[in-house]
């Protein structure tokens, strides 16, 4: 099966949209909150150059943002 990992902040509207959809849709994820459960320069070297949350990660490997998730969810269900 596999594994979302979704990188968030806190007081991120984005964050929480697109942590609902993660719940509507019943997906199972696991969130890792910048500053708390990662620091900022480990997310920085998961995702070099990226500077907005959320970020979602398939199996270690970068889908994107909200709207890349969007995207990647109207393609995959």
């Amino acid at each position: 099966m596999s594994q979302l990992t979704v990188y968030t902040r806190d007081n991120c509207p984005n964050c929480i949209v697109l942590k609902n959809v993660l719940n509507a849709y019943s997906i199972e994820h696991t969130v890792k909150k910048i500053g708390v459960d990662i620091t900022l320069q480990e997310f920085s070297d998961i995702a070099p150059g990226v500077r907005e949350v959320p970020q979602v990660f398939k199996d270690g490997v970068r889908i994107g943002g909200l709207e890349d998730f969007k995207q990647y969810l109207s393609k995959n269900m």
